[in-house]
C-alpha cells in the first residue's frame, strides 16, 4: 500500500472534515492519527509521542498569562489611552490602532487574542466614528498580525518550534519577526491610501478625561508581562515557564479572577495546534511530506518557489486556521521542497515567514475568526440590513483576497527574504 498518499489524503479529508462539520480539527485528528498509525505499523507511545508537550506547556503559558490581562481589562485600557491621544486628528486613528495592535500582539499577548479584541474594539470605533469598517477593522487585524510573531509569541514559538524540529534553525525567530512586520505594515498603509483613511475628519469619540485610571491590578499585570519579556530575551529562559510563574504570582496578588482567567484560555485552539501535530507526526513518517514536497518542487522555479508557497499558503486559510492548520502542513515541506529542486538562492527561513505572513494576512477574511468577530460586532451594534452586511462581508473577503496578492508580490519582490 501506499501509505504515503494515503497519509495525505487522510490529511485533506480531515481539513475538509473539520471545515463542514465545525468539528475542532486537533481532535479528528488525534482520533485519525491512532487509526492511521496503526495502519502503518506505528506503536501508541510513537503516535503519542506526536503530541508536542514543549509547545503545549508555552503556548498554554503564555495564553493564561495574558488572558489575565485582558480579563482585568488591562489591554483594553492601553487601546483606548492610544486612540484618544490622536485628539481632533482622526485621519491618524487608523494608523494609531495599527500601532497598538502590534505592540499588544508582539510584548506576548499574540495574534488571535489582540486579534479577538481589536475586532471588537475597531468595529464599535468605526460605528461611534461613522466611517468605514473596512478600512478600521482590517487595521486592528493586520496590526496584530503584524506584532503576532514575536518571539514572546504563540505563533512566534509555533514557527520557530516547526522550523527546529524539520531542520530550520538559521536566524528564524528574527526574520519571521521582521518579516511579517514589514509585510503587515505596508499592506496596512496600502489600505490606508486606498481607502482614503487620510482624509477621516470624525470626531474622536474617546476623550482621555473620561478614562480612567490604571489600577493596582492592572500595573501589576501590565509590569509582569514586562518581566516576561526580559527574562526570555535577555536571560533566554523559557517563555511557557516564565509566563505560568508570572499567572500564579498575579493569581496570588488577586488581580484577575482565576476562574474567569482560566476559561480565557483559548482550549480549543490549543487542542487544534498540538493535535494537527500528532497527524502531522504521523504524515511524515509515512512519506507523506516528501511526496508532497515532490509534487510542489516539480510546478516551482528558484523565481517562483517562494511566491507560490506564499499564494498556497493564502488560500488554505481563508478556510483554515493559520496556526492549527497551514504552518503545520507547509512549512514541514520546506527542507524536503529545497532539496528536490536543489535551490541555492532560497532560505528556508523566507519561506517559512512567506508561509505564515501571508496564511495571517488572510485571515482579514470574513471567514476567519477576526474577521467574523469584526463584522458581526459591527453588524449588531449598527443594526444594518441583511444587504448591507452581505456587502460588507464580501469586501471583507475582498480585502483578504488583495492582501494574499499583495504578499505573493512582496515576495516574488524578495520581501522575506530580507530578513532571512
Amino acid at each position: 500500500m501506499n501509505f504515503a498518499v494515503i497519509s495525505l489524503l487522510v490529511l485533506v479529508c480531515i481539513l475538509v472534515t473539520g471545515y463542514k462539520s465545525k468539528i475542532n480539527t486537533g481532535l479528528l485528528s488525534i482520533a485519525c492519527a491512532m487509526i492511521l498509525g496503526h495502519l502503518i505499523g506505528m506503536k501508541d507511545k510513537q503516535i503519542i509521542a506526536g503530541f508536542a508537550t514543549t509547545l503545549f506547556v508555552q503556548l498554554t503559558g503564555v495564553m493564561l498569562l495574558f488572558s489575565i490581562a485582558s480579563e482585568n481589562n488591562a489591554l483594553q485600557l492601553i487601546a483606548k489611552r492610544a486612540v484618544a491621544m490622536a485628539g481632533k486628528r482622526t485621519n491618524l486613528v487608523p494608523l494609531i490602532v495599527y500601532f497598538v495592535a502590534v505592540f499588544m500582539a508582539a510584548i506576548g499577548c499574540g495574534c488571535v487574542p489582540v486579534m479577538s479584541l481589536m475586532a471588537v474594539f475597531c468595529a464599535a470605533l468605526a460605528a461611534e466614528m461613522h466611517v468605514n469598517p473596512i478600512l478600521l477593522i482590517p487595521m486592528g487585524l493586520l496590526g496584530a498580525q503584524g506584532g503576532g510573531t514575536s518571539p514572546l509569541t504563540t505563533t512566534g514559538i509555533l514557527g520557530a518550534t516547526l522550523a527546529a524540529e524539520n531542520g530550520i534553525t538559521e536566524n528564524v525567530s528574527f526574520g519571521l519577526m521582521m518579516g511579517q512586520f514589514l509585510c503587515s505594515t505596508l499592506f496596512a498603509l496600502v489600505l490606508y491610501f486606498v481607502l482614503k483613511g487620510y482624509k477621516i475628519k470624525a470626531e474622536n469619540p474617546i476623550k482621555m478625561s473620561d478614562i480612567p485610571k490604571m489600577t493596582g491590578q492592572q500595573k501589576l499585570s501590565c509590569a509582569a508581562i514586562l518581566v516576561v519579556a526580559v527574562c526570555v530575551l535577555a536571560f533566554k529562559l523559557d517563555v511557557g515557564l516564565c509566563s505560568f510563574v508570572a499567572a500564579v504570582v498575579l493569581l496570588l496578588l488577586k488581580t484577575a479572577d482565576q476562574k474567569k482567567a482560566i476559561q480565557g484560555v483559548p482550549w480549543a485552539t490549543l487542542l487544534l495546534v498540538c493535535g494537527i501535530n500528532v497527524l502531522m507526526n504521523i504524515v511524515i513518517t509515512a512519506g507523506g511530506i516528501d511526496l508532497l514536497a515532490d509534487t510542489l518542487a516539480s510546478i516551482m522555479g528558484e523565481s517562483t518557489t517562494i511566491p507560490l508557497i506564499a499564494i498556497t499558503a493564502g488560500i488554505m486559510s481563508w478556510f483554515s486556521s493559520t496556526s492549527g492548520v497551514v504552518m503545520p502542513t507547509l512549512i514541514p515541506t520546506i527542507a524536503p521542497l529545497l532539496s528536490s529542486m536543489g535551490a541555492t538562492s532560497i532560505t528556508a527561513t523566507a519561506m517559512v515567514t512567506a508561509i505564515t505572513a501571508t496564511a495571517h494576512t488572510a485571515g482579514v477574511s470574513p471567514i476567519s475568526t477576526g474577521g467574523s468577530m469584526g463584522l458581526a460586532s459591527y453588524c449588531s451594534q449598527t443594526g444594518c440590513s441583511e444587504e448591507e452586511e452581505r456587502k460588507l462581508f464580501a469586501s471583507l473577503f475582498g480585502v483578504a483576497i488583495l492582501g494574499v496578492v499583495f504578499c505573493s508580490i512582496f515576495a516574488f519582490l524578495g520581501g522575506f527574504s530580507l530578513f532571512a
